[in-house]
């Protein structure tokens, strides 16, 4: 669903997208339908993608002029691990900064033990996962993980600016209600 598109049920897709843009719309401005939040969506993602390009352009220039890095944000991070967007600029077998290899090494091992155990029981006519589709079911986990991670991350920081914001609204009245009280 981060990446774009939905594999399986369309319509639980379609319901997490709703709930995702009324939890959105209830913290305040703007207010936008679901289509709406699906854009912004996208194009930040595409924002973040350009970064990431604009930055592996200038590290791979060879000179002769500024070096215009632009600095990714942890929020920008975070997103570009969950969508795979360092995979998508750098390339599948290069060096990638995607979800962490730690949880995707335990996942792997994890696996392979299992497989290891249910061979000493079962004869060999199971049939085995390739390795392609451990790997993609250890990223699967390794995202979810990631988009958890960054889900509490934007509810934490939406929550404390709309109390630095409400704290704000609250003394503004106040002082507008003394300067036209006292008047």
């Amino acid at each position: 669903m981060a990446r774009g598109f939905a594999k399986g049920d369309r319509v639980a897709a379609e319901a997490k997208w709703i709930e995702l843009a009324g939890a959105l719309n209830a913290i305040g401005p703007p207010i936008k339908d679901v289509a709406g939040w699906e854009k912004v969506w996208c194009d930040w993602k595409a924002n973040i993608r350009k970064k990431i390009a604009q930055n592996k352009a200038e590290v791979r220039a060879t000179g002769g002029g500024p070096y215009c890095q632009q600095p990714l944000t942890a929020m920008e991070e975070d997103v570009a691990k969950l969508c795979g967007l360092f995979e998508m600029v750098e390339g599948v077998g290069a060096v990638a900064y995607g979800a962490p290899t730690t949880i995707i090494e335990e996942e792997v091992a994890e696996e392979k033990a299992e497989e290891i155990a249910t061979e000493e029981e079962e004869p060999s006519r199971k049939r085995r996962r390739t390795a392609a589709a451990v790997d993609l079911r250890s990223l699967c986990v390794a995202q979810v993980q990631e988009m958890k991670l960054i889900n509490s991350t934007i509810v934490q920081s939406i929550s404390k600016k709309w109390k630095v914001f409400a704290q704000e609204d609250l003394h503004l009245k106040k002082e507008h209600f003394q300067k036209n009280g006292n008047s």
